[in-house]
């Protein structure tokens, strides 16, 4: 009587192929649900599993693609809001830290430090990006110092700073000094804030990788930073493929 490899061996070679395929899709989801999951423990939260009849196949995406799909989390934490036209890239720098971006998030709850906002500095050479709590207040004067303290004292003076036509940016304050350490300043127009995308792209994922971490605990967001910029510049990038 022929044993149960005998008749394995037997199957046509499809049907050989489409189980080492589900075997490989189980110890991928295997290896994802705890890194995803990790999170959702240590907040207290669950992972809807419910739908484990998605179909496998015609299906596009990935086993990674279908679990966060099924993530309560993930839809919850990701935006619906389209952008406003297409995002345009910049033309690429030759070097680190010689060109950057910079802009704020805005509107942050208040934090025990009173800081309610986002100064974010994009380096557009290898995307890093860095992460500063401020104050709404703040003037262009503290804005400068912060930018001294965070980014020159480390990497020295950029060769333009691109930014949107913010107030603090428009200061008479702000351009001089640039204009004195030979730094030119290019501003996106109101009306078609696209023109610096990646700022733009930034904004929003700060955005999305604050949501599920902070959840409930909305004030605590300040202690979150430093974490959020760790997972943000150790992340592979769309345009580099390599993380900054």
């Amino acid at each position: 009587m022929a044993g149960s490899s005998d008749d394995q061996e037997d199957q046509p070679p499809s049907l050989q192929m489409q189980a080492i395929i589900r075997e490989i899709k189980k110890s991928l989801r295997d290896e994802l649900e705890p890194i995803h999951d990790r999170l959702e423990r240590l907040e207290g939260s669950q992972t809807n599993n419910t739908d484990e009849t998605h179909a496998e196949n015609g299906s596009d995406q990935t086993p990674n693609q279908r679990y966060c799909e099924r993530c309560v989390t993930c839809k919850k934490a990701k935006s619906k809001v389209q952008p406003h036209g297409t995002y345009l890239p910049l033309p690429i720098p030759d070097s680190p830290w010689t060109d950057i971006s910079i802009d704020f998030v805005l509107g942050l709850p208040r934090t025990r430090n009173g800081r309610d906002s986002v100064f974010f500095v994009v380096e557009r050479f290898s995307k890093m990006a860095l992460f500063i709590p401020c104050h709404k207040t703040d003037d262009v004067v503290n804005v400068a110092n912060m930018f001294f303290m965070d980014i020159v004292r480390l990497h020295g003076i950029p060769r333009s700073i691109v930014s949107d036509r913010d107030v603090k940016f428009l200061r008479h304050f702000w351009k001089t000094l640039w204009c004195k350490l030979g730094t030119k300043l290019m501003f996106s127009t109101t009306c078609h804030p696209q023109t610096d995308g990646q700022t733009e792209v930034v904004h929003r994922v700060l955005s999305t990788l604050l949501r599920p971490i902070i959840k409930k605990n909305i004030k605590t967001w300040e202690d979150c930073l430093p974490h959020v910029e760790f997972a943000y510049n150790h992340a592979v990038h769309s345009a580099t493929k390599m993380s900054p």
